[in-house]
């Protein structure tokens, strides 16, 4: 074991070379959105995308080396080669959600393996905590200036949408999932900060609390309350000290919006809780997902495409009438473990069980943020949003760290730095891209565009979502055979129940009844209670069957 006072001169500066480039890219990463994709968190993705390039440039420069603090990462490395590599033998039915997923993730390994010459040094994991602390803070104030009216300009209301507090990252809950993680990092911080420190902490702290109770997430109040709960100090002047500071913006968070906790806690658990209701309908297709595929599950990315027939047989179950559903096309498990189950199957089970077990006596700092994140990945879907995901990395690297057990040697990481580039420029292609395009063809479709005009041939091969899209822009402009066999087309990464019922409503207006009857009992499965549903399949019963079309046909 060595100490790193060893360290060369020139790696110093070039680890705090890459630490300031960590640092920005992780403060503007939370705080990027843009209303020019199909989602907020893929702004975040292009500037961990950069920040990447920048990391692999000041390794290339310096020797940085880029492997000794992800060590404690080996089984999320060895899932992600693995899935890699079982696609190979076992292709996943929808491929463009496969790779999505995979890159995506992949960015964040990357990052984080660019990252490991800051996150083998122990001096660093302070400061970048207290970057994490800054982040959050810089996104709750955020939040708290749109809840109040004056970030209307930045992230105006939107019709229809019931959050008022959306946020940089698209969704209330995922804003307070990561403010629980801030407040239990600046309570971990406190204990130690000197007067002034804990001046800034204090002024963190109230305004992370505010935010947390104005976003009406339940899930993230208790995943707060579990982190701090891991840094709180029990004993000892330190549990003064940051008593005197936590309980006073507790106390004004609670103050100021009070009244929307007591209203989330007064709904909890009764027939007003949409929230609940729903995640009990999506947990019981998901175990249904995994009962069929127990072993290598449905593939990463694919929870999506599997998720609306299970989902509809969870609805058409005995028990079914039981559940609150909605139409929504439900991408993801809203839990981390049961997803992550659904889609590797007993792979990453294990694989999961045995980093849980590696961080069962996780101390320091960085435990208690890490546990409110873990807890609050237990009822959302944390991990796909990149920042929430790369918190949780950096700080399971930081929780496991151990003294170097070797001298640092220059690691000039070309290859690496062509793997980066390689990497971020496939993310771009197969990700963003497509994202940006779509985004833009649903603003010209909605701006009166032509369908071809609006989603070029490009776009519908790299997106099935973009293929729906077109098809529906298509039965608008009265071209129902096109549509038909645009539909046809996206039944390659889409298995909604919406799409079958525009295959049912095209082939009933080109007089294909009995495919129409085909592809709405498709529809039933999926979308059992839906009016759409229901208006159709009573229009097809008063019509008779007066056309033949082959199995191979409607197989198409």
């Amino acid at each position: 074991m060595i100490t790193e006072d060893r360290t060369p001169s020139g790696a110093r500066r070039g680890a705090w070379r890459a630490f300031t480039v960590l640092a920005a890219g992780i403060l503007v990463a939370s705080l990027a959105f843009s209303t020019h994709f199909t989602s907020f968190l893929h702004a975040k993705e292009l500037v961990l995308g950069v920040t990447l390039l920048l990391l692999a440039c000041v390794g290339l420069r310096r020797g940085v080396d880029g492997f000794r603090g992800v060590r404690p990462l080996w089984p999320m490395i060895l899932l992600f080669l693995l899935q890699g590599g079982l696609a190979l033998v076992r292709p996943p039915r929808a491929w463009m959600p496969w790779s999505s997923a995979m890159l995506s993730f992949g960015l964040v390994l990357l990052m984080i393996l660019a990252a490991g010459g800051v996150l083998g040094r122990r001096r660093f994991h302070r400061p970048l905590i207290a970057v994490l602390v800054l982040s959050a803070t810089a996104v709750a104030l955020l939040g708290l200036l749109q809840y109040t009216g004056l970030a209307d300009a930045l992230l105006p209301p939107t019709p229809g949408y019931t959050q008022p507090m959306y946020s940089v990252f698209g969704n209330q809950d995922l804003l307070g999932g990561y403010v629980a993680m801030g407040i239990a990092l600046a309570v971990a911080l406190m204990r130690t900060a000197s007067a002034r420190r804990r001046t800034g902490l204090a002024v963190a702290l109230l305004v992370l609390c505010s935010a947390l109770v104005a976003s009406g997430s339940r899930s993230a109040w208790f995943a707060a309350l579990v982190g701090v709960s891991i840094a709180l100090p029990w004993r000892g002047p330190a549990l003064r000290r940051v008593a005197v500071l936590l309980l006073p913006a507790g106390g004004m968070g609670l103050f100021f919006f009070g009244g929307i906790a007591w209203q989330r806690l007064a709904a909890s658990f009764g027939e007003g809780d949409t929230g609940w209701r729903v995640r009990l309908w999506l947990w019981d297709g998901t175990l249904r997902m995994i009962r069929d595929t127990p072993f290598l599950g449905v593939g990463p990315g694919n929870f999506a495409y599997w998720s609306p027939r299970y989902l509809g047989e969870a609805l058409l179950s005995p028990q079914g009438a039981a559940h609150y559903h909605n139409t929504i096309h439900t991408l993801h498990a809203h839990s981390e473990p049961l997803e992550l189950i659904a889609e590797t199957g007993l792979v990453g089970l294990v694989l999961m069980a045995l980093m849980l077990w590696r961080l069962r006596r996780a101390r320091g700092p960085a435990a208690g943020g890490l546990t409110a994140l873990m807890v609050f990945a237990c009822v959302n879907p944390a991990f796909h949003s990149a920042p929430h995901l790369l918190a949780t990395g950096l700080l399971t690297v930081i929780v496991l760290w151990t003294p170097p057990a070797k001298p640092w040697r220059p690691c000039y990481a070309g290859s690496f730095a062509v793997l980066v580039a390689v990497f971020v420029g496939l993310h771009g292609a197969f990700v963003l891209a497509p994202s940006y395009l779509q985004a833009r063809g649903e603003d010209a479709h909605l701006a009166g565009a032509a369908p071809d005009d609006a989603y070029g041939p490009w776009l519908r091969r790299m997106s099935a979502e973009a293929e729906r899209c077109y098809a529906i822009a298509l039965m608008e402009h009265g071209r129902y055979g096109e549509a038909r066999q645009a539909l046809l087309r996206a039944r390659r990464g889409l298995d909604t129940g919406e799409l079958y019922w525009c295959l049912a409503e095209t082939s009933l207006a080109l007089g294909r009844r009995t495919e129409a009857r085909f592809w709405l009992a498709q529809c039933g499965a999926r979308w059992p209670y839906e009016q759409p549903f229901r208006d159709l399949a009573a229009a097809l019963e008063n019509l008779p069957k007066l056309d033949a079309v082959s199995p191979l046909e409607l197989g198409q």
